[in-house]
């Protein structure tokens, strides 16, 4: 019998907690599962997330009809982008992905604004959370170590930001005005009233 993978490990760890789960080995297989998810809706939010965009998700949701609030579109004011984060709180889907997802059943979000990590809890009818294989780790410890050794560093050297992190390749628990490691999440269970589905995806994606 071939060993389990990481993918189906972390899907029963995930199952366990109550989250609904599905594994996608392509592009291909994870839009013909969406699609059913998404096709109803009017409007899709999509949240900071490279592994969403990577995947074109944004792309796949307008080509559904969706309307789509993506604060990361080109050549928007301060004041549009503001906008659209608060119509994340409302939209119907929300799309977002995670910083860790562990092998004992929780997923860990950092954020610096917190307007990606208070839409994923509470606001849209439905939250869809994608994350690639190389974001599984083994618990909770594993999963704050990869966000200070490697989801942070590389989030703030893509950004070509000042912050330390950018240029030691891990966290040094900065007081930097412009610091992106400001909120953090643990979802233990799926957040009460919200439809919550999450796509593990068998490709390296994202920080």
């Amino acid at each position: 019998m071939a060993p389990e993978s990481k993918l189906s490990k972390a899907k029963k760890g995930l199952e366990k907690n109550g989250f609904s789960v599905d594994i996608a080995n392509s592009k291909e297989e994870l839009y013909n599962k969406l699609t059913p998810l998404v096709a109803d809706l009017k409007t899709a939010g999509f949240g900071g997330s490279v592994t969403t965009r990577a995947l074109g998700l944004t792309e796949l949701c307008k080509s559904l009809g969706l309307e789509v609030f993506d604060h990361w579109e080109n050549n928007l004011t301060s004041d549009q982008i503001e906008q659209i984060r608060h119509a994340h709180l409302s939209c119907d889907v929300f799309f977002t992905s995670a910083q860790a997802v562990t092998l004992t059943g929780e997923i860990v979000s950092m954020d610096g604004i917190g307007n990606r990590v208070a839409a994923t809890i509470f606001g849209p009818k439905r939250v869809i959370i994608v994350c690639g294989k190389n974001k599984i780790v083994d618990d909770l410890d594993a999963a704050f170590e990869r966000i200070k050794k490697v989801a942070a560093p590389m989030r703030a050297k893509s950004l070509d930001s000042p912050l330390p992190c950018a240029k030691t390749g891990e966290c040094n628990d900065c007081d930097s005005p412009v610091r992106i490691c400001r909120v953090a999440i643990i979802m233990y269970r799926p957040p009460l009233q919200t439809e919550m589905k999450i796509f593990l995806v068998n490709e390296e994606l994202g920080y």
